[in-house]
């Protein structure tokens, strides 16, 4: 109504929601290139057509699923707090900012250089992982899926002593955000048995030395 006595009815409705409440995200750190789907636990969420996320000020559209849903984070740096609405209007937030739940963008570690490439499948091979980006918390080594800690030198340098692992070649990772695609560019650190040497010629030599040895083996 324009003068409050004319009234219209229209055949729409309007539907009344709780808030939605986040109660956990996976993972809590990303990529700072953005992109990386990150799944926020919802209770109780549906699919409509205005659902959305906001990760601080950026506002992205939301998938549904069982008591979850599925967006894709932002580019940026930093933390940034989390929230769902069906509407993509109202963004629920703890009034206590150490309550909300937050997400954190960090720069992706690049690679340049591993060394060596190779090591014994019982593991303990020192590898030096040179690339940037590599100052970080807790700073780990990943080969596959299998992760060890690992020493930092400087930001450019890093030290992981490898595991005990099955032959063969797996990516080689030190950052804990790192996505599927970005995986699949690291290097690959190759896991051989330790070779076996089953003769030598000459068996004997002078104890001078100075003698060429020829070792045979697999």
């Amino acid at each position: 109504s324009m003068n409050h006595r004319d009234y219209v009815t229209f055949s729409n409705s309007f539907t009344f929601l709780s808030s939605l409440v986040v109660d956990a995200i996976a993972p809590f750190q990303v990529s700072s290139a953005g992109s990386s789907h990150v799944s926020i636990t919802v209770p109780s969420v549906v699919q409509t057509p205005e659902l959305a996320c906001k990760f601080g000020s950026h506002k992205v559209p939301g998938l549904a699923g069982t008591n979850a849903v599925t967006c894709a984070a932002p580019a940026g740096i930093g933390f940034v707090s989390v929230a769902v609405a069906s509407n993509g209007q109202d963004f629920q937030y703890s009034v206590f900012a150490s309550d909300s739940v937050q997400l954190e963008l960090k720069d992706v570690i690049e690679i340049t250089r591993i060394a060596p490439r190779v090591g014994a499948i019982g593991g303990g091979t020192l590898v030096h992982i040179e690339g940037e980006h590599l100052l970080q918390d807790n700073p780990v080594c990943r080969f596959g899926t299998t992760t060890v800690a690992a020493t930092h030198v400087s930001s450019a340098l890093m030290i992981c002593e490898t595991p005990s692992m099955f032959e063969g070649a797996y990516a080689l990772d030190v950052s804990v955000v790192a996505t599927a695609v970005e995986l699949a560019m690291k290097p690959q650190f190759l896991f051989d048995p330790p070779p076996v040497v089953t003769a030598l010629s000459p068996s004997m030599g002078l104890v001078e030395g100075g003698t060429t040895v020829t070792a045979a083996g697999h």
